[in-house]
């Protein structure tokens, strides 16, 4: 099996326990792959589809160039995580197609569907929060649909969501976003994540601003850990 940007293995479901032969990634964690025979994984590229992009020569023509795009747009949300190089290979790509960036906001700015605005409605019903300095720490639990509310909470004011979900056989998703005032402090997503992984026996995985643990647990208990370490660190950059 060819893994493609996938932080971690749980995140394969039922074949999780596939034989994964190469990964092609830009995760700076990937929880579970460590037995890959080959990697193509670059943590400074702005979105998977780049890599590929840049493996196979460039697009070749209109469609390939928007939806390389697309996948830099979505994957530096807006490109309000992407660093000046990314920025001018964007404006570069947009020239030689005659490409808008209102073509490329049509792709990845789907409108929510029945089920996503149920979770994010539920998300702002089960929702707690903390506060540090003048930073707001939010975390709640939804039924599925977990990125797409934590991102709307993060477009309500939120500088960090923790969204969990608790799903069959006890398994708990989560899934992180992190605002740019945390990210300057050098708190990373990633590395929330991680601490918690680490202390309740879970995997997790992806970017600095973005990313996801599953595990087998309670994801009241997951959710209160992954608040009480984003404060602990925001307290110790805070001094610093």
């Amino acid at each position: 099996m060819i893994v493609v940007d996938t932080g971690s293995r749980n995140q394969l479901g039922p074949c999780s326990g596939v034989r994964v032969h190469a990964c092609l990634d830009h995760h700076v964690s990937r929880d579970g792959f460590e037995d890959a025979i080959l990697e193509f994984v670059d943590p400074d590229a702005p979105s998977t589809g780049w890599l590929v992009s840049k493996i196979f020569g460039g697009p070749r023509d209109r469609e390939e160039a928007l939806l390389l795009l697309a996948s830099i747009v979505y994957d530096t949300a807006s490109l309000r995580h992407a660093d000046p190089w990314v920025v001018r290979e964007v404006g570069e790509l947009m020239e030689k197609f005659n490409i808008q960036l209102l073509d490329v906001f049509r792709l990845v700015e789907e409108e929510l569907d029945f089920a996503r605005k149920i979770s994010v409605m539920k998300a702002l019903q089960n929702l707690r929060f903390r506060t540090v300095s003048d930073m707001v720490i939010a975390g709640t639990i939804v039924p599925s649909n977990e990125s797409h509310a934590a991102r709307a909470l993060l477009l309500l004011g939120a500088d960090a969501a923790f969204v969990a979900s608790q799903r069959k056989g006890g398994e708990v998703r989560l899934s992180a976003r992190f605002s740019r005032r945390i990210l300057d402090l050098g708190v990373t997503a990633t590395e929330v994540l991680e601490r918690v992984a680490r202390d309740m026996d879970c995997s997790s995985g992806g970017h600095a601003g973005a990313a996801g643990l599953t595990c087998v647990g309670d994801a009241e208990a997951i959710i209160n850990a992954a608040l009480a370490v984003t404060e602990r660190l925001l307290k110790r950059a805070l001094k610093h």
